[in-house]
């Protein structure tokens, strides 16, 4: 799994694309034309539109052509406010199998503020404040006081009426 391409050198991408290309590539150490033939399949993936980074030519446009054979656009998480539950429900199920917890989910009021929030770490942010929520409640459901800061400020704003939505640095002003 290629996790965010355009911090690879580009000597590595290089490499990278010619081992697609032949399914083969040289070893390092004293022999370093023996090939191993090497199979293989690569998953990649980027927060960036990669044809903005080949037009800046932060990318190569082979690589990208080599690495696109099937292309999955996942839309970030607050585009997608119907998977919350059911994430935040696995999340919870997942943590507490292995903190060794009986906590079966969330509150209602812990709920509608992690459905308020944006989410702007993506899926790995509910994931990391369901692995909190989980370790820090002393019941059955994770309750607001048990999220991250940054999830219950949002919501408490929200309560109040002051915002919709706002940036952190119209918040901050």
């Amino acid at each position: 799994f290629a996790a965010r391409s355009k911090a690879r050198t580009r000597e590595a991408g290089l490499r990278l694309a010619r081992t697609q290309a032949g399914g083969q590539q040289t070893t390092g150490g004293i022999r370093r034309n023996r090939g191993t033939v090497v199979e293989f399949r690569t998953i990649a993936s980027t927060n960036r539109e990669p044809k903005a980074q080949i037009d800046a030519g932060t990318f190569r446009a082979d690589l990208y052509y080599r690495l696109n054979v099937v292309g999955i656009h996942l839309p970030p998480l607050r585009e997608r406010p119907g998977d919350l539950p059911r994430l935040a429900r696995h999340f919870v199920e997942r943590f507490a199998h292995q903190q060794q917890r009986a906590v079966l989910g969330l509150s209602p009021e812990a709920m509608a503020l992690v459905e308020a929030y944006d989410w702007p770490g993506n899926v790995r942010e509910l994931e990391n404040a369901i692995e909190r929520g989980v370790a820090f409640t002393q019941g059955e459901h994770i309750g607001p006081g048990d999220l991250p800061p940054a999830v219950r400020e949002h919501g408490h704003i929200l309560e109040a009426g002051v915002a919709e939505r706002w940036s952190l640095r119209e918040m901050e002003e």
